[in-house]
């Protein structure tokens, strides 16, 4: 009896030493790697999304598994709630669904330097009574970034122009041998005296570099926006893994816009002033309008201004006014006086004592919608003017004066006609008889 007591006892005590190892059998395993991270190598001031993998080797199921990102500097989370994520369940070994992946997001700070950063994850299967932590390193790399900006929106057709690309290293790390070009895919701009490509070796973190051109846009060139391509390429990477980058975008240039007149004068007759108006400019404008404003030396009878209509570049048109020399007031007028002492009709001083050029404006809009106003001085031909300086053959017979003098009275006429008689009557004797005889039988 003891006997088998005994043998009972030894049993039990193999089976309770046994008991931990069928239980660690039967338990979950967990193990937490890296799959990757990109970008990689992770650029300062950018975003890094860390990709792990959660693997369960054990052989009991794995539930409530909690993952917990823990960064430090210079990783931060983009939101506290994405610092933890949880697994329902994992499937044991040999199932096919005993791994999955997570993914974590971080910003990287922007002043961090070129190396190998620790980034820790701790992982639970107990609620989050007991961490299991697990470190992995991720590469970060300055960070190199250039922007491209153009000083001019546009150009006007046939006349060359200076542009300036410049580039500015908004990065944190310098950047080098950087190669820069330029096109427009129609050929409707091009560079002058040189090609389109720049080469610089280096730019600090933070500064600039102008790259002046000469550009000329086509003189056939439609009013439109062209695309410019650009391109710049330079180095990344640390001294031990150099490669290339490139950036491509596009800008808008404009190519029309303002133009230019000449206005000029072209004749005058019957009351009608005619001025020539022309497009000098590079532009077609639209919507022309010629006004003459009011002023000193002229003043318009009638519409003060003409519509046009719309002027292409080298085209000219005729627009005619009713203009006429300001009379001026008062104290700008003479007066001349009979021999009575009786006023007469006032005339001006001579029109050559103003300035004669007639102010003309012209309102159009541009190949860019923009209304625009130009003002010119027209210069009158004093030399066509008629009977008085300083007016135009156009206003002949529309001005006179009037001046009386000693030989324009009746009176004097009448004193004259009696003192010719009288001397004729003395110098006649025989009518001086009759005349006497008459009155004597009177």
């Amino acid at each position: 009896m003891k006997k088998t007591m005994m043998n009972i006892f030894i049993i039990s005590m193999l089976l309770l030493s046994l008991l931990p190892i069928i239980v660690s059998a039967s338990a979950p395993n967990i193990q937490v790697s890296l799959l990757n991270y990109d970008p990689r190598p992770a650029k300062a001031g950018d975003i890094v999304d860390v990709r792990l993998r959660i693997e369960n080797v054990g052989d009991a199921e794995a539930k409530n598994l909690v993952i917990q990102a823990r960064p430090e500097y210079p990783f931060t989370p983009l939101s506290e709630d994405e610092k933890q994520q949880s697994i329902a369940s994992l499937p044991s070994f040999p199932d096919r669904d005993r791994s999955t992946t997570v993914s974590f997001k971080f910003r990287i700070d922007k002043d961090a330097g070129e190396g190998f950063h620790d980034l820790e994850f701790g992982y639970s299967i107990t609620k989050g009574t007991s961490w299991t932590t697990k470190k992995f390193s991720i590469e970060t790399t300055s960070r190199q970034f250039a922007g491209i900006y153009l000083d001019k929106t546009k150009l006007s057709p046939g006349k060359e122009t200076d542009m300036t690309f410049t580039i500015t290293n908004q990065g944190s790390a310098p950047l080098q041998n950087l190669i820069f070009s330029w096109s427009e895919p129609t050929g409707i701009i091009l560079p002058v005296s040189t090609d389109n490509t720049r080469y610089i070796k280096y730019v600090e973190a933070g500064e600039s570099v102008p790259l002046k051109y000469s550009v000329l846009a086509s003189n056939n060139a439609k009013p439109d926006l062209y695309p410019l391509e650009l391109k710049l390429e330079y180095d990344i990477g640390n001294a031990n893994n150099q490669s290339k980058t490139s950036v491509t975008t596009k800008v808008g240039i404009f190519v029309g816009g303002e133009t230019d007149f000449d206005v000029s004068f072209s004749e005058s007759a019957q009351g009608q002033t005619s001025l020539s108006v022309a497009n000098i400019g590079s532009n077609p404008a639209l919507s022309v309008t010629v006004r003459v404003p009011q002023q000193d030396s002229f003043v318009v009878q009638g519409s003060p201004s003409s519509i046009i209509g719309n002027l292409d570049k080298g085209d000219y048109t005729i627009v005619s006014f009713q203009i006429q020399p300001s009379m001026g007031d008062s104290r700008n007028m003479t007066r001349t006086r009979d021999s009575a002492g009786q006023q007469q009709t006032a005339r001006p001083v001579q029109q050559s004592q103003r300035s004669n050029d007639l102010r003309v404006l012209i309102d159009y809009t541009d190949t860019t919608g923009e209304r625009k106003n130009i003002e010119k001085f027209v210069p009158m031909q004093l030399r066509s003017f008629g009977n008085f300086t300083g007016v135009s053959a156009g206003f002949r017979g529309q001005r006179t004066t009037q001046t009386t003098s000693i030989w324009g009275s009746y009176v004097t006429w009448l004193v004259i006609l009696l003192i010719a008689g009288a001397v004729y009557l003395y110098f006649n004797k025989d009518l001086r008889k009759k005349l006497l005889s008459k009155l004597i039988k009177k």
